[in-house]
């Protein structure tokens, strides 16, 4: 996300951009980190589980 953040900010040479640009990459980035352990296939860091039949 920073490196697109970056590429359109070079390839625009707009320096009004990049407040919002940061603010979208922070909203990414929060998003990204608060919703990572409710995808499904993902578990938290601590949780158990696996395949079925296999041991704890």
């Amino acid at each position: 996300m920073l490196f697109a953040k970056e590429v359109v900010l070079r390839s625009s040479q707009d320096a009004r951009l990049e407040g919002p640009l940061e603010q979208m990459v922070e909203v990414a980035a929060y998003a990204d980190s608060n919703l990572a352990g409710r995808r499904p296939g993902r578990r938290r860091k601590g949780e158990r589980g696996g395949p079925r039949g296999s041991l704890p």
